[in-house]
């Protein structure tokens, strides 16, 4: 079996252990537990918990049990001889676990990062039910998940359910920088587009032909924030239509109009360039060589008891339709499992602009990719030369790169990381931000508009908990 072992690839190799260990756990469950306790649930402990991997073989291996991370309770997870030791009852939980740091890399000792995470958690957990229902948040931080949290709930209507880090989340806008900006970039790799060639050298029915994709990408294009399309159009084809012939609203270059419309035209192009609808090349290109599982466009119905629901109704949209909407037939039912934005609704779930739905472990393995330069375990994604085009400030207000907005006014994040840092932020209260400078990242994702809540509290949030993370461990 060594021999054996000794001729597969590290990645197999990794895979094929971390199956063993998740299967060996089941195995003694199976034995030695649930025959003598009756139990619905499965606590984690160890560095094994900041696996998604092994978490999720783990989850799959022991159902319908739950399995749940300790640091979910607040305790750290390296805490495991203490935690077996007070159950036994040959000692207490008196005081702090103490523990050395791992040999895995530059890294605190957990204790202390415990210490100073603890104003993160205080925060985060003051948000339920005034900022959301409930939220998951997960941190990177020198190569390693110092941070995998659920708190509050997934949904509060038809039942109040617990989030969990596997909570599928509507990413609304990530979608921009999750898959719409990746594909054009490597589309540009291939050689199949230019990023200064105007949008009609591959969209001939745009309407503005001075404004090319690195206008789009850079919300410079001119282009008008947002139009309810859906109000006149229906189905893909006719939303793109439209978009296309809108008119710019301003000269390209010479303002920055954070714009919806730009990637909707951005989808088509890619859609265009590399031969095959967007959720099709999301997938082939993206979640899988990343190892996004549980990220995709139209999620299939076995996830949406993972689902976390958005709007009941679309209040929102009606309010800013104003009175063009009057005789729109609106959704007036809980928004679950199919994307909130009633203009990617209106193109089948499936838009340039928004439609993703993904958990926080996928997005952590997403933002690796671009702190690694483009290049995953599994192999190159992105060339590390677009990477850092793409992360660079561009022209006129040099507030965002392509996609992604940068350190300052325009980043949700406030002023506590470093000036390289980028991020984007999502209309349902998902939000991601990287800063290479410090080998961090941060992904927090909410429901916030779930039952039409006020958003304000999580714009006001949000930059505390980018702060206190910043503090406690940089």
């Amino acid at each position: 079996l060594l021999a054996t072992w000794g001729s597969l690839p590290p990645d197999d190799l990794i895979a094929t252990v971390t199956a063993f260990a998740a299967d060996a756990i089941a195995l003694n469950i199976a034995r030695f537990v649930v025959p003598r306790h009756a139990i619905d649930e499965v606590v984690a402990s160890g560095g094994g918990v900041h696996n998604p991997t092994l978490m999720r073989r783990l989850a799959s291996a022991v159902a319908p049990l739950r399995v749940r991370p300790i640091d979910e309770f607040g305790v750290p997870s390296d805490a495991k001889e203490a935690l077996a030791f007070a159950l036994l009852g040959h000692a207490s939980l008196m005081g702090r676990p103490g523990n050395l740091p791992r040999v895995t890399g530059a890294r605190h000792a957990d204790g202390a990062v415990s210490g100073r995470l603890g104003e993160v958690r205080r925060l985060l957990e003051d948000g339920v039910d005034r900022a959301y229902p409930g939220a998951v948040l997960e941190v990177h931080h020198r190569g390693e998940a110092v941070i995998r949290w659920a708190v509050g709930s997934r949904s509060l209507v038809p039942a109040r359910t617990p989030a969990a880090p596997d909570t599928v989340y509507d990413l609304a806008s990530l979608t921009k920088v999750v898959v719409t900006v990746p594909l054009i970039l490597q589309a540009a790799a291939e050689g199949r587009v230019r990023l200064d060639d105007p949008v009609a050298a591959y969209l001939p029915e745009a309407a503005a032909p001075a404004i090319t994709l690195r206008h789009l990408l850079a919300h410079s294009s001119g282009l008008p924030a947002w139009i309810p399309f859906y109000l006149e159009a229906a189905g893909y084809d006719a939303v793109v239509a439209r978009a296309a012939r809108t008119p710019a609203a301003a000269a390209p270059d010479t303002q920055v109009v954070y714009s919806d419309l730009g990637f909707i035209l951005l989808g088509e192009v890619a859609r265009r360039a590399l031969g095959a609808p967007l959720d099709l090349l999301a997938r082939r290109r993206i979640f899988a060589p990343i190892g996004m599982a549980d990220t995709a466009y139209l999620p299939a119905p076995a996830l949406r008891d993972r689902i976390a629901p958005t709007e009941d109704g679309t209040a929102i949209e009606q309010t800013m339709a104003g009175d063009a909407g009057r005789r729109h037939t609106w959704r007036r039912y809980l928004i679950w499992g199919e994307v909130h934005d009633s203009n990617a609704h209106a193109m089948g779930g499936v838009a340039g602009h928004a439609g993703v739905f993904g958990t926080a472990d996928d997005l952590l393995a997403y933002v690796r990719m671009w702190l690694a330069g483009g290049r995953t375990p599994r192999g190159e994604v992105l060339p590390p030369d677009l990477v850092r085009e793409a992360t660079a400030a561009q022209a006129p207000a040099r507030t965002r790169g392509l996609g992604w907005a940068l350190s300052g006014p325009q980043g949700w994040w406030g002023d506590s990381l470093s000036p390289r840092a980028y991020g984007h932020t999502g209309f349902t209260g998902t939000s991601i931000v990287i800063d290479p400078e410090h080998d961090l990242a941060i992904v927090l994702l909410t429901n916030a508009i779930h039952l039409g809540r006020d958003r304000t509290e999580i714009l006001t949030l949000r930059p505390k908990i980018a702060a206190a993370v910043a503090a406690a461990l940089l």
